[in-house]
């Protein structure tokens, strides 16, 4: 069962805020439902969204001339 206090830990580890309020309306939206079924879910919504863009180069982007 997922409970709101062990997702405080879990965010509070990586410096996340997040208010108890927040936590308990999540926590009440899962309730009943397959929490691997929804990550699966999530995780097929973001691999159909195609890699991202590749970052932009450093520095000038014309080749260097020779003299």
């Amino acid at each position: 069962m997922l409970a709101a206090a062990d997702l405080k830990n879990v965010l509070g580890s990586t410096n996340a805020n997040v208010s108890d309020d927040d936590l308990n309306r999540l926590v009440a939206s899962l309730k009943g439902k397959d929490v691997n079924k929804l990550i699966a879910s999530g995780l097929a919504k973001v691999g159909s969204s195609g890699p991202a863009p590749a970052p932009a180069a450093k520095g000038d982007s014309k080749p260097a001339q020779k003299k």
